[in-house]
């Protein structure tokens, strides 16, 4: 962007996590209720496993990664307060 430069060294983990939120809420919030109960199979069958496998995947890893000697029920735990899907998200950032 010649016109911005210093918008190319703008991190893009920095940008999704600022942006992203925000916009999910208002997109959310101005949702029409009627398409969602439409729809509501597909985003369980797309949203459930994604969620549950992306929290799984940071339990193995909060398990495994620190020296804490924390149970699955301690590392799921922290897996869902750290929010497993979140990274998933992040990660589409560098592809």
């Amino acid at each position: 962007m010649p016109y911005c430069p210093r918008a190319q060294s703008i991190n893009p983990r920095l940008l999704l996590a600022v942006f992203l939120p925000v916009l999910l809420f208002g997109s959310a919030f101005t949702m029409d209720w009627h398409t969602v109960r439409r729809q509501k199979w597909a985003i369980l069958l797309l949203a459930a496993p994604g969620v549950a496998l992306g929290t799984i995947l940071t339990a193995v890893l909060v398990k495994y990664t620190f020296p804490y000697d924390w149970t699955w029920t301690e590392s799921l735990l922290v897996s869902g307060m750290t929010g497993g899907p979140r990274w998933q998200t992040m990660a589409l950032a560098d592809g």
